[in-house]
């Protein structure tokens, strides 16, 4: 899926790029193994292929959770922070970095432990609130955040400045 070039602004550069996090599609992946081995132990013992009924549905579980984690994307740019997401609709969300009031991120002891957690912006725009949840290294990307608006922020006043 991606972030393409054709959707970057004139003279606009990426700087990251994220997808939720591995643990998104943990559980699934778990019951799905997990149902695979019973169900070939079942079809073995057996002898028919009745595993299937009980393979296919944590097979679909996984298979759309993976899809999720895909083509959920988090993007930030020189500009702005983007998030995308939606397999078969697209949704995009856009927060221009001058219009970002506050940055937060959000992560309890586990998140911590295993690297993932929630960053959220509050806009003055009509959008108000943008979370990015189960993001690997919240942190990071809030810095990264953080940084990108002050460089904004900076190259704004340059222009005005210059004028």
């Amino acid at each position: 899926m991606g972030f393409r070039e054709e959707q970057l602004q004139s003279g606009e550069t990426l700087i990251i790029e994220a997808h939720p996090h591995f643990i998104t599609v943990l559980w699934p992946l778990v019951f799905f193994v997990v149902s695979l081995i019973v169900g070939l132990g079942l079809a073995q013992w057996r002898q028919t292929p009745w595993f299937l009924l009980l393979v296919v549905p944590f097979a679909l579980w996984f298979f759309g959770k993976w899809m999720v984690r895909i083509t959920s994307e988090y993007i930030v740019t020189d500009s702005r922070v983007v998030k995308q997401q939606g397999i078969f609709t697209r949704t995009s969300v856009d927060a221009p970095l001058d219009k970002i009031n506050n940055i937060f991120h959000e992560q309890n002891l586990i998140q911590r432990a295993l690297g993932y957690g929630k960053v959220g912006l509050e806009t003055a725009s009509e959008l108000g609130m943008v979370e990015f949840p189960d993001i690997p290294r919240p942190l990071s990307f809030k810095n990264t955040i953080v940084a990108q608006r002050e460089h904004y922020k900076a190259r704004k006043s340059n222009r005005s400045a210059e004028l």
